[in-house]
Order: structure tokens, then sequence, then C-alpha cells
């Protein structure tokens, strides 16, 4: 994994569970106003899920991600 990047977002097997438990980790580690975040998430989750379909935006730690 790319150093930065605590998730394998290729794996197979990466639970449900897992992913929220990212998700979270991201939102409370991040520092910045509420607003900020609200967009990054959407911005990343954006990113992750158009094309290129790659299922990660490539900001690890920040929320969305």
């Amino acid at each position: 994994m790319p150093e930065g990047h605590d998730h394998d977002h290729h794996a197979q097997g990466r639970t449900a569970a897992e992913y929220v438990r990212g998700f979270f980790h991201n939102w409370g580690d991040y520092e910045g106003p509420f607003a900020k975040k609200v967009v990054l998430t959407l911005r990343n989750r954006w990113r992750a899920h158009t094309p290129p379909f790659r299922n990660c935006c490539g900001h690890p730690g920040e929320p969305g991600c």
C-alpha cells in the first residue's frame, strides 16, 4: 500500500464494517470545520465513484476516503 494509505481499496475481502470504521476514523482525525469535512466527503466520494472507477479518491486521511 502507498505510504499514508492505511487501507487496501483493491482487496475483495474488505467488509462494510471496515469501510465504516475508516470513514469515521478519517472524520475524527481530520482537523477542520464541519463544513469543510462535508465538502471533502462529497468531493472524495464523487472521485471514487465516477469514471475511471477506482474505489478510492486518492486523498488518504481526508474525510470521505
